[in-house]
């Protein structure tokens, strides 16, 4: 079933084009009529903090919707934060187009899909770990974040969104939540190779992975379309692969450093392009090992 799931997400144009796997089957049996606007917002575990202590902050989602697909933009003033790890371990994602990455300038995004719709209050998307570097009025805010209804044909809905201020000084503040011990590594739960429907020059490759200890880093991919492996790369859901590629190999980490590997083969692009030449090289050797044998009796020794 979960196989059969994955598969028709990655098969779906729409979805692919606008770098988000959206479940659809199961969006078919709600609605987005007569609905409230969804809402997106921060929440910080103090709302001061002191200099050099650790805070977290929560990226929220209430919707009356069902929805079961987010892209978030974070901005945070980066000369008084920095980001020093996330936690997606709680997450309503679990089939992440792009896991959260920091880029210059104080901007966190992510986004990514989940087979289940969410309606309700309070959904978590991400938690991310602040430190406070200098004293100030940090304020962070929800830019060019986006949320899709679960309704059969993934409706970008505009959310609603609502700043968070957080006051950084000297002085004794109650630290904020300490990042939990995670020693287990991530688990993939799905990894499938399929041929991409709509070019077929490439292949998709879907994955799904978890780690409820600290939540997913990142996901690096690399393949064989010969006998070597081609370089480490982010991996995204889904990622395009080359059409003569016959073997992926995955890493995953968690936010503590924790790390599993898995390999999946495409055996009919093996036989295709691999096992008849090497079949050809082996019974080349063989008949030059025989053709020698024989030249040698020939000769009488």
């Amino acid at each position: 079933m979960a196989k059969r799931l994955v598969e028709n997400l990655l098969h779906n144009t729409k979805l692919v084009s606008i770098g988000l796997i959206l479940v659809f089957l199961s969006g078919v049996l709600y609605g987005v009529c007569n609905a409230a606007v969804p809402r997106m917002y921060l929440q910080a575990s103090n709302e001061e903090a002191g200099i050099n202590s650790e805070f977290t902050v929560k990226v929220l989602v209430d919707s009356e919707t069902p929805l079961n697909a987010y892209a978030a933009e974070i901005n945070y003033p980066s000369q008084l934060l920095e980001p020093v790890r996330f936690d997606n371990s709680f997450s309503l994602i679990n089939f992440w187009h792009d896991e959260p990455q920091v880029f210059a300038n104080g901007r966190i995004m992510f986004n990514g899909g989940s087979p289940a719709p969410f309606r309700g209050e309070a959904g978590e998307l991400l938690t991310i770990y602040f430190k406070a570097r200098q004293e100030g009025f940090a304020e962070l805010s929800l830019l060019n974040s986006a949320v899709y209804a679960a309704d059969g044909k993934g409706t970008e809905i505009s959310p609603e969104i609502r700043p968070l201020k957080v006051m950084i000084r000297s002085g004794a503040i109650p630290a904020g939540e300490p990042a939990p011990i995670d020693t287990v590594s991530p688990e993939i739960k799905f990894l499938s190779i399929i041929p991409d429907p709509f070019k077929p020059d490439q292949k998709l490759v879907g994955i799904v992975a978890s780690d409820p200890g600290s939540g997913v880093k990142e996901t690096l991919l690399r393949w064989r379309s010969l006998l070597l492996w081609d370089e480490w790369q982010l991996a995204k859901n889904p990622t395009a692969v080359p059409k003569n590629v016959w073997a992926v190999q995955i890493k995953v980490f968690d936010n503590q450093g924790n790390v599993t590997e898995k390999t999946i083969y495409d055996w009919r692009e093996f036989r295709s392009r691999l096992l008849l030449p090497i079949a050809l090289i082996i019974a080349g050797f063989a008949i030059a090992f025989f053709a020698k044998r024989i030249r040698k009796r020939q000769r009488g020794y």
